[in-house]
């Protein structure tokens, strides 16, 4: 599947940009991520979407949904305090 892999994601939000490392897996239409609790997940060819709760620099739910292009990802991710672009490429 096109989303398979460890991904390096880059997040430009409000207070500078966050890293972060994912490892994803397509399993039918929906994905599982290594060390991660994915929720509303979902793969459909290319197009992406999952939410997670992250706990730095403070406790808040990310919704992403992107697309997958080779060795790149991008797309926007979503939480209560505004929607920021990500990209990410395979590791």
């Amino acid at each position: 599947m096109v989303v398979d892999g460890t991904w390096n994601i880059s997040i430009k939000t409000l207070i500078g940009e966050r890293k972060a490392i994912v490892v994803l897996k397509a399993e039918g239409a929906t994905l599982v991520a290594k060390d991660r609790l994915l929720n509303d997940d979902a793969v459909e060819g290319d197009e992406v979407s999952w939410k997670t709760d992250v706990t730095s620099p403070m406790a808040w739910t990310l919704k992403f949904s992107g697309k997958v292009n080779g060795d790149a990802i991008a797309g926007r991710a979503t939480t209560a305090f505004g929607t920021w672009p990500f990209n990410g490429t395979l590791a």
